[in-house]
Order: structure tokens, then C-alpha cells, then sequence
């Protein structure tokens, strides 16, 4: 009888330890593959979120490159009208010639004097950042882009500097008097050239930052193909 009790005891026993092993098997393999599973998003998240960033910046590149096209078609005429005016000056033509002849070289010239539009997207990397999936991506792309993005902040901060000095009430009043041809040829020539200094500063700024984007996205690709 006791020999019989003792038998059973064993037997359960190894039961439990059967059941009990199975259990833990079946919880550690549910941690594992939902371990996998997660692995699996974030990375997915990683890959989407990437693909997102580097879209942007090729599109701010494409942005860049639109102003600086458009930026030198209109602005650079202003170089001509310039140096007619220099040469006016130095010629010491009459003031009312002067007057009529800048009104036309600013005509024929093709100067425009308003702005191409500019602007540096951030919204898919705010994104990255919101869901977390940059925390996912390659130590040193998430490193390349994220000094890309501070870099833009600068630069539209330095370009929209470059907007607000670019239109002046000087200048505003050069062309209501120059209509009358009222203008004095010295303070239209600091007008002129101190604007076509603004505008050069604000298309080196845009150059720099093609120069910079072009840069990351090489970098990051390369990266992201395993060279360094």
C-alpha cells in the first residue's frame, strides 16, 4: 500500500513537471514570436519612416534647385541695371536723363525684383519623431538626417532674415519717385546695390543648402547600403 501511494506521487509529480514545462514552453515560444512580431514593425516602421525623410529632403533639394533657377532669371538682370547706372553717374549725365534711363534699363532688363517662392518641408520628420520610429532606424542615418533638418532650421532662419531686408521703405520710395523721375542717382545706386546684396546672401544661403542636402543623401544611402 505505501509502496502503491508512493508510485503515484512519482507520477504526478512528473506530470506537473510535463504540464509545467509545457506551460513555460508555450509562454516563452508566445514571447518570442510577439518579440519577432514587434522586431518586425519596427523595423518596417524604420524602413517607412526612412524612405519618408529621404523623399523630403529630395524634394526640399528640388525645391532649392527651382529658386536658385528662377532666383538667377530674375535678380540677375539687376547687375545690368547696376552698372548702367555706375556708368551714368560717372559719366555725369543729367539727372532727369538718368532718371528715364534707369526707369528703362529696369524694363528691358527682365529684372523682377519679387521673391521666388522657398521653403525647407520638416513635416515626415516631426513624423518620425512623433511615432517613434527614428528610434528604429540606423544609429548613423537617423545622425546624418538629424543634422540635415538642424541645418535647415538655420537656413530659413537666416533666409527669412534675408526676406525682411530685402523690401524697404527706401526702396519703395525710389520707385514712386522715380515714376516722376525725382530719384537722386546717388541714394538709387545705394538702394540698388545694397538689394542685390540681399539677394546674392539669400542665393548663397540656398546654395550652400543644395550643396548640404546633396551631401546627406549621399551619405545616408551609402549607409543604408552598408558602406561608410
Amino acid at each position: 500500500m505505501l509502496h502503491e501511494i508512493k508510485r503515484i506521487k512519482v507520477h504526478s509529480l512528473k506530470e506537473f513537471i510535463k504540464e509545467f514545462l509545457m506551460i513555460v514552453v508555450g509562454i516563452l515560444t508566445a514571447l518570442g514570436l510577439e518579440h519577432i512580431a514587434v522586431s518586425i514593425h519596427n523595423k518596417h516602421a524604420a524602413e517607412e519612416g526612412l524612405q519618408r525623410v529621404l523623399a523630403e529632403q529630395k524634394a526640399n533639394l528640388a525645391y532649392t534647385e527651382q529658386f536658385l533657377q528662377e532666383a538667377h532669371r530674375r535678380w540677375d538682370p539687376l547687375n545690368e541695371v547696376i552698372a548702367a547706372l555706375d556708368q551714368d553717374i560717372s559719366n555725369k549725365v543729367a539727372k532727369d536723363k538718368i532718371n528715364q534711363h534707369l526707369k528703362a534699363m529696369l524694363k528691358s532688363s527682365g529684372y523682377n525684383r519679387g521673391t521666388p517662392g522657398f521653403i525647407l518641408r520638416q513635416s515626415s520628420w516631426e513624423l518620425v519623431i512623433a511615432n517613434q520610429s527614428l528610434s528604429h532606424m540606423d544609429a548613423q542615418q537617423a545622425s546624418v538626417l538629424a543634422n540635415q533638418y538642424s541645418l535647415n532650421k538655420m537656413y530659413m532662419t537666416g533666409f527669412n532674415q534675408g526676406m525682411q531686408e530685402l523690401y524697404t521703405d527706401r526702396e519703395n520710395d525710389m520707385y514712386v519717385e522715380l515714376s516722376y523721375d525725382l530719384v537722386e542717382p546717388m541714394e538709387a545706386i545705394k538702394i540698388l546695390r545694397s538689394k542685390r546684396s540681399t539677394q546674392s546672401s539669400m542665393m548663397a544661403i540656398a546654395t550652400e543648402v543644395k550643396a548640404h542636402i546633396e551631401n546627406t543623401l549621399q551619405k545616408a544611402e551609402a549607409q543604408g547600403n552598408g558602406t561608410h
